[in-house]
């Protein structure tokens, strides 16, 4: 299902959430689906700080993670001790992770191009690549 259809079907979307999901659906043409089970909740400050870091480092590598800049502004909007939701997300050749509140409204989403498709990601993932290639390669 593409990641429009998969977003309306469990999300209230906004007008920005619909323009996310948009341009992600027309850079990816993929199906996606969860990943896992996991359900991480964190306050939005703490994932802004954890995104800013993410983007330093997708930055510095020339990663592109569309959504990445979105979410840190709809985080940067809101309380800094709301509750906002994360589930992982995986395509064929993009995964990414689905942020939301607890209305289940749609905060945003950040994808990523795989590059070792068979790497799993590993539980509590810092969002860097040595922990993605210490976990995968044991």
């Amino acid at each position: 299902m593409n990641i429009l259809d998969f977003l309306q079907q469990s999300f209230h979307l906004t007008d920005n959430g619909m323009k996310s999901a948009q341009l992600i659906e027309k850079l990816t043409k993929e199906s996606f689906t969860y990943k896992n089970d996991y359900i991480i909740k964190k306050s939005s400050n703490a994932y802004k700080e954890e995104l800013t870091i993410q983007k330093e480092i997708a930055n510095s590598t020339s990663s592109a993670m569309p959504g990445l800049e979105e979410l840190i502004n709809a985080l940067s909007c809101m309380a800094p001790d709301a509750i906002i939701s994360m589930r992982f997300i995986d395509g064929p050749n993009w995964d990414g992770r689905i942020f939301y509140d607890e209305k289940n409204t749609l905060t945003g989403v950040i994808i990523g191009k795989k590059k070792n498709r068979d790497w799993k990601t590993p539980p509590n993932w810092d969002g860097s690549e040595e922990m993605l290639k210490t976990y995968n390669t044991k």
